[in-house]
């Protein structure tokens, strides 16, 4: 939880860096390798720096991706697979974060960014929150898709960005 929360303590932290979203996906992924669902980074385009804050990608992705897992598992679903896009589009990176789970109910679109919402039996209602405010600590943001059909998909974008 704390390391979690480390991006949102107000600590300082010095100027932002550039580093290699894809690579910083690879290492969150083999926190998760021990269960049976396929993974996959896909690269459109040419590698992408981000120019931001690793731990507050980490952090998202680590929400995001924990909530796809945890999803998956508990609806059974069949063939389940977690793919995470990188693209340039725009002088941004586009990061999308897909699942082929049971999706989100259409009820509760308006309030999966609120603090204390949560549809996990015991959960805390603070990850995607957490998620949203260590991303934007990076000038980047995090966007549910409403008309994603087949699972849930989540967009970060990275506004300053250079290609490599």
């Amino acid at each position: 939880l704390f390391t979690t929360l480390r991006p949102l303590s107000g600590a300082r932290r010095g100027p932002a860096v550039d580093f290699y979203g894809v690579d910083l996906t690879h290492s969150v992924l083999e926190l998760f390798a021990g269960h049976h669902i396929t993974m996959k980074v896909h690269l459109e385009g040419q590698q992408i720096r981000l120019l931001g804050y690793p731990e507050d990608l980490n952090t998202a992705l680590v929400n995001l991706i924990g909530n796809s897992v945890f999803w998956l598992e508990q609806s059974k679903t069949k063939d389940p697979r977690i793919d995470i896009r990188f693209r340039w589009q725009n002088k941004e990176a586009v990061i999308l974060v897909d699942d082929n789970g049971p999706g989100i109910p259409e009820e509760f679109f308006d309030r999966i960014f609120e603090v204390g919402f949560t549809l996990k039996n015991n959960g805390t209602g603070l990850g995607l929150n957490i998620a949203k405010e260590a991303l934007a600590r990076s000038n980047a943001t995090l966007a549910f898709h409403l008309d994603f059909k087949g699972g849930t998909r989540f967009e970060i974008r990275f506004p300053s960005v250079r290609k490599v």
